[in-house]
């Protein structure tokens, strides 16, 4: 999502779904599909956290109009305080960019290993 434009409760329920959506995929095998939509289910609440305290992508990047994902992945640690959702965002982004764009397929137990967490992040900053 490198838009990021509309922003707020909307942003809110697309983490929420493709956390969901993340889970679904895993559960059938398809640990590429999984890895992407818990990504982003990982940067969506990411953003949706930032903007809640009132953060902007401007104070990242002077006229930076949007969150790009270095930017939410330099700022997520101020979402909830945690030093490991820094290292939670890299290995999904990790993760993602291989399911996305390598030929080989990414490993299931790998993101079967981080599913939880992004669960529990996306779960605390949502509610």
């Amino acid at each position: 999502m490198r838009g990021g434009r509309r922003t707020g409760r909307p942003l809110k329920w697309k983490a929420i779904q493709n956390l969901q959506a993340g889970i679904l995929l895993l559960e059938r095998g398809l640990a590429d599909g999984a890895a992407n939509r818990l990504y982003y289910a990982l940067f969506q609440a990411a953003v949706f956290g930032l903007e809640r305290a009132g953060r902007t992508p401007r104070e990242a990047r002077p006229g930076a109009k949007v969150w790009d994902h270095r930017i939410v992945g330099d700022r997520i640690v101020s979402v909830r305080g945690l030093h490991e959702d820094g290292r939670l965002f890299r290995r999904m982004r990790d993760l993602r960019e291989i399911a996305d764009y390598d030929s080989r397929p990414v490993d299931r137990r790998k993101v079967e290993s981080w599913k939880h967490d992004v669960g529990r992040f996306v779960g605390d900053v949502t509610t």
